[in-house]
């Protein structure tokens, strides 16, 4: 029988007597997890994003009404500036669909610009303007420009000068009053001022004009601004000394005194803030949001960004909604993404939903890794069936799609095509560097036969785009097996040995256990002395707390397996779990939070039907250890769907599409 048809066969006929749970296997079959009732369940919220014209950090950003402004910043890639890089474009989004922008009259190129509502328009003030073009030596210069656009009028009028050029400051509006603190005068190559004076300006008064209300007690600069309850707060920043700073400097506007609030509960470089229903919100570096509490002592949590960030903006909607808006990633690129912040709504799991363009070729069964914010995608099938094994559908592509901007590269092609490899990223133990990634062996075409084992190379996917064949080997040919990363080693699980040309021997479950240690160049893949308890391949894997939960997946004859096993990977002993509510092939199990999260691949249908995609989101508590349901249908359409986790999300991907699109989903639970 050729390869196809026997695996297809063999899948509809275990799947139907898996319907009787008729599991054939040594131990005792496990007793059904508790699954909470759909009405216990809160509803699921989607939260939907907005995306900026083009990924920009250091800009001015504001609402006036029911449009967010967004003017100038800083495009192209971190840390170069020059007149190429730096824009005065204007935009406007229409907050009552959350989709409609619109391109309004552009203004001077500028980053580091501040930008506040002013009533029928906004109001820019100052900013940094390069001198230099692209490629030579950096000539910046702070403005002092302030300008006004009237959405009226559809145009910038100039209102009075800042009474020093500043920029990476931030300004607030109160009232009829503008405040600017913060920030630095640059003057070309090594002339800098750092700026203590508070100014302030009355666009009420007969001939308006700037004034020194006050001189700071600090020289910060990278700073974000809020008042409230007439008080002017200034947090965070970047010293002179080039130190990230996490204080909160309180400015009583009436009596023109200072004193110091709590400082952020973490780095606020770049941080941004607003005060919206009474209360004052900011965002720090590592992704957390925070309110300052009623009695002013003491930072309180309400949520966590998707995508941490910093030289962004932080505005609310008319619903008192936050919304982070564009910046730039600790772990390179800026950001187009508007994140909404319902710290208003009951705690209950949360989605965001949208799509990539993407001109891969393969549509199921790519190596998939998350690093930072990127997505990585390399090999897979190109066919749209279950089973295409004909030689030209093994992809050898590699892309990076960044989750925040959208940006897709293509990355240097793996030596062979291949598909169902074992992805898995490793940290490094001193958090210092990036975390590495790495895909172990793979499904492919052999030299003569229909389906064969790809070969049994390791490859590491660099930053920069190449893919090195390294020369650590897996001791033997696996496909459908997985790899997971704990206390900086790879520990490889199950998988099939698949050679047609054994015969009648051909499929032979792989059960010892691997391990590596990547860091050690002269490390190879070895066996760990640990075999597991059954055969499994095209399961779930994931560690948690120490111990490696392996769920799901299919043994000999094509039979599923319902036992879920537990390694303790200290001291190298198995235990069991409970099962989910129904057996899984080809899911993909993650670790987030303290549970456990199941999504994807197949489970079975009634009679000798194929077996049908699996739509739900499932999660596995350890402290009472019970299966529960979080989404009863995940938030992506797409047949193949894999679930990865991205920061303190789960995302999910949909690759079976006949569209050239990546379908993505983060799914806060």
């Amino acid at each position: 029988m050729q390869a196809t048809s026997l695996l297809t066969a063999g899948i509809v006929a275990a799947w139907a007597a898996a319907l009787a749970h008729d599991v054939r296997s040594g131990g005792s079959t496990p007793v059904p997890a508790e699954t909470a009732a759909p009405s216990s369940r809160p509803a699921p919220r989607e939260e939907r994003w907005s995306l900026l014209p083009r990924a920009v950090a250091s800009f001015g950003a504001a609402v006036d009404g029911p449009w967010l402004y967004v003017y100038g910043g800083h495009v192209g890639k971190a840390h170069q500036h020059s007149t190429a890089n730096v824009v005065g474009e204007t935009y406007r989004l229409s907050l009552l669909d959350g989709t409609s922008w619109e391109a309004l009259a552009p203004g001077t190129a500028l980053q580091s610009v501040a930008l506040v509502a002013s009533g029928g328009g906004v109001i820019r003030l100052g900013g940094m303007q390069p001198r230099n073009a692209a490629g030579a030596p950096e000539d910046l210069v702070s403005v002092d420009e302030v300008a006004r656009y009237d959405a009226a009028a559809g145009a910038w009028s100039p209102l009075p000068a800042l009474r020093s050029a500043r920029s990476s400051h931030d300004a607030v509006a109160v009232g009829s009053r503008v405040y600017v603190v913060g920030g630095w005068t640059l003057r070309g190559k090594d002339d800098e001022v750092w700026v203590r004076d508070v100014d302030a300006i009355d666009l009420a008064a007969p001939s308006p004009k700037w004034e020194r209300v006050a001189e700071a007690p600090f020289e910060r600069r990278a700073v974000a601004a809020a008042a409230l309850d007439g008080k002017l707060f200034v947090l965070g920043g970047l010293d002179p000394d080039g130190e990230m700073s996490s204080r909160v400097d309180v400015l009583d506007l009436a009596k023109g005194s200072w004193s110091q609030g709590p400082d952020l509960p973490g780095t606020g470089f770049g941080c941004s803030a607003i005060a919206a229903g009474g209360r004052l919100y900011a965002t720090v570096m590592e992704g957390s949001v925070v309110r300052l509490s009623e009695r002013g002592d003491a930072w309180e949590p309400v949520g966590d960004l998707a995508f941490p960030r910093f030289f962004h903006r932080l505005v609310a909607d008319r619903d008192g909604r936050l919304l982070a808006v564009g910046g730039t990633s600790s772990t390179g690129g800026h950001l187009r993404a508007i994140e909404t912040v319902d710290v208003a709504a009951p705690a209950s799991p949360r989605f965001t939903r949208w799509s990539v363009p993407f001109s891969g070729s393969a549509r199921n069964r790519q190596g998939l890794a998350v690093r930072g914010q990127e997505l990585l995608v390399f090999g897979g099938n190109q066919g749209v069936r279950q089973h295409d094994f004909q030689p030209e559908h093994f992809a050898r592509e590699a892309w990076s799609v960044r989750l925040g901007s959208g940006e897709v590269r293509r990355l240097a092609d793996l030596d062979e095509g291949r598909q169902s490899l074992a992805t898995v990223s490793v940290a490094d133990a001193s958090g210092k560097e990036r975390a590495r990634t790495f895909a172990l062996g793979g499904f492919s075409f052999g030299a003569s036969e229909g389906v064969a084992l790809s070969r049994t190379s390791a490859y590491e996917l660099k930053t920069g785009g190449e893919a090195d064949r390294l020369a650590a080997t897996l001791p033997q040919p696996r496909t459908q097996h997985q790899a997971v990363a704990y206390d900086g080693r790879v520990w490889i699980f199950g998988g099939l040995d698949y050679d047609p040309r054994r015969g009648d021997d051909a499929f032979r479950h792989v059960l010892p256990v691997l391990s590596w240690n990547p860091a050690d160049p002269e490390s190879s893949i070895e066996p760990a002395g640990i075999d597991l308890p059954r055969s499994r391949r095209a399961f779930g894997a994931a560690v948690l707390d120490g111990r490696c939960y392996l769920v799901g997946g299919m043994r000999e004859e094509f039979e599923p397996v319902v036992e879920c096993d537990v390694l303790d990977l200290a001291s190298r002993t198995w235990s069991t779990m409970p099962p989910p509510p129904r057996p899984r092939v080809g899911a993909d199990l993650v670790a987030l939070g303290g549970k456990l999260y199941l999504a994807g691949g197949s489970t079975p249908s009634p009679g000798d039907g194929e077996p049908t995609p699996c739509r739900a989101l499932e999660a596995f508590d350890p402290k009472t250890s019970s299966w529960s349901t979080v989404l009863d249908a995940i938030p992506v359409g797409a047949r193949h769907v894999r679930m990865l986790v991205c920061g303190s999300r789960l995302l999910l991907v949909g690759t079976g599409g006949e569209r050239d699109a990546l379908e993505l989903a983060l799914v806060r639970p």
